[in-house]
């Protein structure tokens, strides 16, 4: 049956949990889709569903839409982007929760194992970026909105062409568009997409404006496959999940509908 779930269950001896959206127009029998949305450090996903709401989208369309829930770290909810090590927060499996965690909602509402895909905000946005790196036969294209990509090395290692969608401001004072001591320039994410997918290396540049704000599209196309790697700048942009618009489309939009033109094949 449609509807808002929560979900509980236990992974590697610690109790897990998400909130899942099925809407009206979900059709077991169809090529269903489902998008796995992250919340930042620090939120929770009942909170990050209402802020980076995509219900309307997936009721439109007829996809899933997950809003997985990290575990705490002195309170604070938190996502582990990276392999075993320092760059890790704490000891939480996320990486192989997140598997577990689409398994288990397949068992009761089937979907396209071909089309899953990952976004995410802040920490979450680290989140997809890590399980394309790491679990890439799970995700077939991803996000990220204000945060960044943790490895660009050789361990990030996805097994297909990856369609990539990047949207961050300029001000952003937790997670600098240039880059920072512990994070890397937002280029620097792009560059390493670029290469992987073989697109153009010369972006297609246009741009638009919403409240005061001038939103730039970058569109590095013909890659393997037909995927493409794209950006969002947003001159002046904070720490946020974007409400401004680009040509009538928000954070949400622009996330939603760039990720599902794909499969884990490449472009649909």
């Amino acid at each position: 049956e449609p509807g808002t779930f929560g979900l509980i269950f236990e992974h590697a001896g610690v109790e897990r949990e998400a909130v899942v959206y099925v809407p009206e127009s979900y059709d077991a029998s169809a090529s269903t889709a489902l998008m796995l949305n992250f919340h930042g450090y620090g939120g929770f996903a009942g909170d990050h569903m209402e802020w980076a709401d995509m219900r309307p989208l997936a009721d439109r369309d007829g996809h899933i839409v997950v809003y997985p829930q990290g575990t705490l770290m002195d309170g604070a909810p938190h996502w582990n982007a990276a392999l075993p090590g320092g760059d890790n927060k704490s000891d939480a499996d996320d990486l192989n929760f997140v598997p577990a965690l689409v398994a288990l909602i397949a068992e009761t509402y089937p979907h396209d194992a071909e089309r899953v895909y990952a976004s995410g905000y802040s920490n979450g946005g680290m989140m997809s970026a890590a399980l394309a790196c790491y679990q890439s036969d799970l995700i077939a294209s991803f996000a990220i909105v204000s945060g960044s990509q943790l490895d660009t090395g050789a361990t990030c290692a996805p097994t297909h062409p990856t369609a990539v969608l990047t949207l961050h401001g300029t001000n952003d004072p937790v997670i600098p568009y240039n880059g920072s001591g512990e994070t890397i320039s937002v280029q620097q994410t792009l560059d390493f997409w670029v290469a992987h997918n073989q697109t153009s290396t010369s972006p297609a540049v246009d741009s638009a404006s919403d409240s005061g704000m001038t939103i730039e599209r970058s569109v590095y196309s013909g890659g393997t496959n037909g995927v493409s790697v794209e950006h969002y700048r947003y001159e002046g942009g904070d720490h946020v999940w974007f409400y401004e618009e680009f040509n009538g489309a928000n954070a949400s939009e622009l996330v939603w509908d760039f990720t599902t033109r794909h499969s884990r094949q490449g472009a649909l």
